[in-house]
C-alpha cells in the first residue's frame, strides 16, 4: 500500500506527497472579476529631490466587482524590496522595505474607480529607477512598470516628452515647470485662468525642486509650459508639455427588442473620458455601419464627456452588431459584440448573446 501523508491545506491550495512524489490541488473560487487593465505613464516622471511625487496608475474595473479581494503592490528591483502593499481592505506594510517606511500613500477611497496611484514623499535620489503597479483580484492580474528620474534645477522629464494630466482624474493633480522670480508669490500678473489654482514649494527651492502644482486640470490647460530659473546672474529654462486625458468606463448597453421583423434599437453609454473618443458600429462582415446610428455627447461639471450612441437595425435573421471605442492618448481601445437570434415563425427572439459589457444587457 503507498503511503500518503497532508503537507499543509491553505485556503487556495491542498498539497500531499505519495510515493516520493509531491501532488498539489488548486480550488478556485468563482469570483465577480474586475477586468483588470493596468495604465501607467508612457515618459518618465520626474522629480527634484525633497519633493513629493506621485507615481500614476490606474485599473479599468467593472461595477459591482468585489474590491475587498483587490490586492495592489507596488515593488522596486530587487523582488524583496516593496514599497507599498494594500490588501484585506488596508495597507499592509510589515514586508515593506525599510527605505520607504512612512513616505508611501495610496488612495484607498479611489480605488473603486480604479486608482492605484501611488504617493512617494521626501523623494531622494536612491529612489530614481523603476518602479512596477501590479494589482491582482486572485483570479487575474495584470502590472505596468513606471520610471521615476529625480534631477534637480530646471531639468523637463524626458526632454521634451509629454505629461498625460487626467482632468482632475481620481483627485491627482499633476506637476510640471514653474516660474520663480523671488522669495514670495508674485501674482500680479498671472493670468485670470489660473488664478487660485497654482501653488510652487517655497521651503524646497533650498533642494532645487521649483516645481508648479496645478491643481483642478481643465481640457484648456493642455499644452507647453516653460520652467525658467534665474539668479539674477545667469538663467536657464526648458519646456514641458502637458496632455490632458481621462480613460472611459466600460460601455453600458440597452437593447430595445421588439417583434423580430421591426426595428431592433441598441443603445451603448460610456462615461468619464476625455477628450472625446472615436467610436464605431459594424455589422457582422466588419463592414462600417456608423451612418446608421445617431450619436449625443455631454460634458459634467468636471469637463468629462458623457457619450451615447444608438443604433437602429432590422433583424430578420441571426446577425451580430459590434462597437468600438478608440481612445488613443490613454491607449485605450474597447470592443464588444452583441448577437440577436429571432426564432422563425414564431415572433419571438430565440437566443440574445451579449458578452463582456460592463453591467449585462439589459432589455427594454
Amino acid at each position: 500500500m503507498p503511503s500518503s501523508s497532508v503537507l499543509g491545506c491553505p485556503a487556495l491550495l491542498c498539497c500531499y506527497e505519495e510515493d516520493a512524489q509531491l501532488f498539489c490541488l488548486f480550488a478556485l473560487p468563482l469570483l465577480l472579476t474586475i477586468s483588470l487593465a493596468v495604465l501607467v505613464p508612457r515618459s518618465p516622471v520626474t522629480s527634484p529631490p525633497g519633493s513629493d511625487v506621485t507615481l500614476s496608475c490606474s485599473f479599468s474595473y467593472k461595477a459591482g466587482a468585489d474590491l475587498r479581494r483587490l490586492v495592489v503592490t507596488w515593488e522596486r528591483p530587487p523582488a524583496d524590496h516593496v514599497v507599498h502593499s494594500f490588501y484585506y481592505g488596508q495597507d499592509q506594510l510589515s514586508l515593506q522595505n525599510e527605505t520607504y517606511r512612512n513616505r508611501t500613500q495610496l488612495f484607498p477611497e479611489q480605488l473603486s474607480v480604479g486608482n492605484a496611484s501611488l504617493r512617494l514623499k521626501q523623494v531622494r535620489g536612491e529612489d530614481e529607477g523603476w518602479y512596477t503597479c501590479a494589482v491582482t483580484n486572485q483570479v487575474e492580474s495584470t502590472q505596468g512598470d513606471v520610471q521615476l528620474i529625480v534631477a534637480g534645477l530646471a531639468f523637463v522629464p524626458g526632454g521634451r516628452s509629454p505629461l498625460t494630466s487626467a482632468l482632475e482624474f481620481l483627485g491627482v493633480e499633476e506637476e510640471a515647470g514653474s516660474l520663480v522670480g523671488s522669495e514670495d508669490d508674485q501674482l500680479a500678473l498671472q493670468n485670470e485662468t489660473y488664478r487660485n489654482r497654482t501653488q510652487l514649494f517655497p521651503e524646497q527651492l533650498s533642494v532645487g525642486n521649483a516645481s508648479l502644482r496645478l491643481k483642478q486640470v481643465r481640457g484648456e490647460d493642455e499644452g507647453w509650459y516653460t520652467c525658467a530659473v534665474t539668479n539674477q546672474v545667469e538663467s536657464t529654462q526648458g519646456d514641458v508639455q502637458l496632455i490632458v486625458a481621462a480613460p472611459y468606463s466600460e460601455p453600458q448597453l440597452a437593447i430595445g427588442l421588439p417583434r423580430p421583423g421591426d426595428h431592433v434599437t441598441l443603445t451603448v453609454k460610456v462615461a468619464g473620458g476625455y477628450p472625446r473618443p472615436t467610436l464605431l458600429w459594424l455589422n457582422a462582415a466588419g463592414s462600417d455601419i456608423t451612418n446608421q446610428s445617431h450619436t449625443k455627447q455631454s460634458v459634467d461639471s468636471r469637463g468629462l464627456y458623457q457619450i451615447q450612441s444608438e443604433l437602429e437595425a432590422v433583424v430578420n435573421e441571426a446577425e451580430t452588431f459590434t462597437f468600438e471605442l478608440d481612445h488613443p492618448v490613454m491607449e485605450q481601445r474597447v470592443s464588444r459584440a452583441v448577437t440577436l437570434h429571432p426564432s422563425t415563425g414564431k415572433g419571438m427572439w430565440s437566443e440574445i448573446r451579449a458578452e463582456r459589457w460592463g453591467e449585462g444587457a439589459p432589455l427594454l
